[in-house]
């Protein structure tokens, strides 16, 4: 029976969260087009959260850089 590393099930997890509520809208994530050396995803799939390489699909910036607020849906807010 074949065994998945910890960022293997990271990235599966992480496929679940398809919506960011971005400055009070919600807006459909956007997916990695060539995949991505720094959270391990492959073309097609949803970026880690937290990964420097995920753009935000609000501002088109990376999400850890722009200037957007992301709240979750308890509206705590993540980033500033």
């Amino acid at each position: 029976m074949p065994s998945c590393s910890f960022a293997e099930l990271e990235i599966r997890s992480v496929q679940r969260i398809q919506t960011y509520t971005i400055n009070d809208h919600v807006y459909n994530r956007i997916p990695s087009t060539i995949g991505c050396f720094e959270c391990r995803v492959r073309p097609g799939q949803l970026h880690v959260p937290g990964c420097d390489s995920e753009l935000c699909p609000a501002c088109k910036g990376r999400t850890n850089y722009c200037n957007c607020i992301f709240t979750d849906p308890g509206d705590e807010e993540l980033t500033d």
